[in-house]
């Protein structure tokens, strides 16, 4: 019993110092839902562990039922204010997925990163992770990044605020992100378990759950979200006329083309990762477009494993 409880505390130590890079204290509950473990366990056991054990009354500390570490009070105000930020940056979001929406090549989208926990800061872009029509990828990232553009909701170096970020896109043929998550990826399995839909007709988000069903290994008791109506793009019978009608233009022509397009004005340095078969930060071909010249998920797990340390 000493080393399962041993092994619990050093579990629900590794997942409040995940969430303390991003300023996020949490609950008992949201502990035991996202802890961060090889094995699995109830959430008396966990709210046990919290009050009891001494090694964890030595590194944490307990406020308006948020826990934190120790001197990182601080962050409970931060994570209050990063939620009315996400409120208003996920109104934004909206209007742009309703626009988009209207075109029959996306399946579903989903908000992604730290605003689908309601955690971004004012200075965050908007992140979406894109779930395209079979065979219409590249279709979704041209129509997509056109719209973005001409509205001026593109990220550039000089501000990211509100802006859109285009962050994967996959087919809907093959769901499973495991080939993008690299050993001790710890960034990326919470980005997965965190990715919550707010276009979804066809309830792809269930299988999208099913077909990464190998997060579990690290994250056990990890589940769904269920998202509230106000921040759903609903499916009505306007939007099911305009994608009826853009179903039109979905020949095979127009696919090839887009991909051709795209892949021409990509930055050189994406470019220069493509030829070089891909790579942690970059991953194209006809079932996945990632495209961070600078992924920050080797920061974020060279951080968690140095704290850990």
């Amino acid at each position: 019993m000493s080393d399962k409880i041993t092994n619990l505390e050093k579990d629900i130590l590794s997942t409040i110092i995940y969430f303390d890079i991003f300023d996020f204290p949490l609950t008992s509950f949201e502990i035991w839902k996202n802890l961060y473990s090889k094995e699995s366990c109830s959430l008396k056991e966990i709210i046990n562990t919290l009050e009891t054990r001494e090694l964890i009354k030595s590194k944490i500390e307990k406020k308006e039922s948020f826990y934190f570490l120790k001197n990182r009070e601080e962050i409970i105000n931060k994570r209050k204010s990063n939620y009315i930020t996400s409120y208003n940056k996920y109104k934004k979001g909206i209007k742009f997925v309703k626009l988009i929406s209207n075109f029959s090549c996306f399946k579903s989208i989903f908000i992604s990163n730290n605003m689908s926990i309601d955690n971004s800061r004012n200075e965050s872009d908007i992140d979406l992770f894109i779930i395209s029509r079979k065979n219409k990828i590249w279709a979704s990232r041209f129509i997509s990044a056109f719209i973005a553009k001409i509205l001026g909701l593109r990220p550039t170096e000089k501000t990211k605020k509100d802006k859109i970020c285009l962050s994967i896109f996959v087919d809907q043929k093959d769901l499973n992100l495991q080939k993008v998550c690299s050993k001790k990826d710890a960034h990326f399995l919470y980005w997965v378990s965190q990715a919550v839909p707010i276009f979804d007709p066809s309830n792809i988000y269930q299988k999208f759950i099913n077909e990464n069903n190998w997060i579990k290994e690290y994250l056990p008791n990890i589940f769904g979200h269920k998202m509230g109506y106000k921040r759903i793009v609903q499916n009505n019978i306007y939007k099911k006329i305009a994608r009826k009608i853009s179903k039109i233009f979905s020949i095979n022509i127009l696919e090839k083309f887009f991909k051709i397009i795209e892949i021409k004005i990509f930055p050189q340095s994406i470019k220069d990762k493509i030829q070089k078969n891909n790579s942690e930060d970059v991953m194209v071909d006809d079932l996945i477009i990632k495209l961070h010249d600078n992924d920050n998920r080797r920061i974020y797990n060279n951080i968690f494993l140095e704290r850990i340390k």
